[in-house]
This record gives structure tokens, C-alpha cells and sequence, in this order.
């Protein structure tokens, strides 16, 4: 898979789990306080640290899906397309805050885009979470909101899909 198609996936993938609503829900109120000189300076730093938090907590359950599945082919490929899909979220957040600087636009752009990949990957973790069978260790009350996620987890690593 080239990195157009990696990414254009996982663009796609947000638009189905609407992970830009998540985002947009994020950045009005952190818009507003910024406008306000009520957010922390800190807000940014603290977004960055929640997205590689769940990427990383998405490497950890995702690795021990693909550990666990008969179907899915133990490929040094697979990891090396996550690891550049995840590469190419943390640029696009960081173009996301070069943007605001730019703009002047109070890190709205910024919230945008680091509240969806946030949710996105934290989707991604609660359904592999779902999948291993570990939901009773994880508070699983999202599991109607990430049912398409759950549903394509199982057929790629348990039903063969891809």
C-alpha cells in the first residue's frame, strides 16, 4: 500500500467513524477559551500527550490482535504501514498548529484535527480491546458507537477481510 492510499484510508475511515465531529466538539469550546485567555498554555502539549497515549495504546492492542488471529498474515509490512499512517497523523497535526500560528486562527485548526485522530485511534483501541475479549477490563459503554469498527476488526483479523 503507498502512503496516498494509506492515508486517503484512514481520512476515509474518519469520515465514517465521524471522527471530525469529535474533533469540531473538541475545538469549539478550547477555540473559545483560547479567544478568552482562559485555556492553559499548556493545552497543546497535553493534546499532543493524549494523541500518542492512545497511539501507543493502539499499537499495544492492535499488536495483540494481530498476535491472536488465525487470518491475518504476520507481516513486517502491516507494522511498517501503521507506524507510517501514524507518523503521517502527528505531521498533520503539527501542520495543523503551524496553521493556527499562520492564521492566527487561536488553535482551532489544531483542535480539529488532534481531537479527531484522537478519537479515531481511541475507536480503533476500544474495538480491538472488544475483539481480544478484554472488555470486561475496559469500560465498554461505547461499544454501540464503534460497532462499524468492531464489525471490520473481526472480519480483517478474525474473517480474513483484506
Amino acid at each position: 500500500m503507498n502512503f496516498i492510499d494509506l492515508f486517503h484510508h484512514t481520512i476515509t475511515q474518519m469520515n465514517h467513524n465521524d471522527s471530525w465531529i469529535a474533533g469540531v466538539t473538541l475545538a469549539i469550546p478550547s477555540w473559545i477559551m483560547k479567544q478568552h485567555d482562559l485555556l492553559p498554555n499548556q493545552y497543546h502539549d497535553v493534546m499532543i500527550l493524549a494523541l500518542l497515549v492512545v497511539i501507543m495504546m493502539d499499537w499495544i492492542a492492535g499488536t495483540a490482535l494481530a498476535r491472536k488471529s488465525p487470518k491475518v498474515i504476520k507481516q513486517s509490512n502491516k507494522a511498517i504501514d501503521s507506524l507510517i499512517r501514524d507518523f503521517m497523523i502527528i505531521l498533520c497535526v503539527f501542520l495543523a498548529y503551524l496553521l493556527d500560528l499562520a492564521l492566527q486562527s487561536g488553535s482551532i485548526i489544531f483542535a480539529i484535527f488532534a481531537g479527531a485522530f484522537i478519537w479515531q485511534n481511541f475507536i480503533s483501541v476500544m474495538a480491538n480491546i472488544y475483539v481480544l475479549g478484554w472488555e470486561k477490563y475496559f469500560p465498554m459503554w461505547l461499544v454501540k458507537l464503534i460497532s462499524n469498527e468492531i464489525t471490520h476488526k473481526i472480519k480483517k483479523y478474525l474473517d480474513g477481510d483484506k
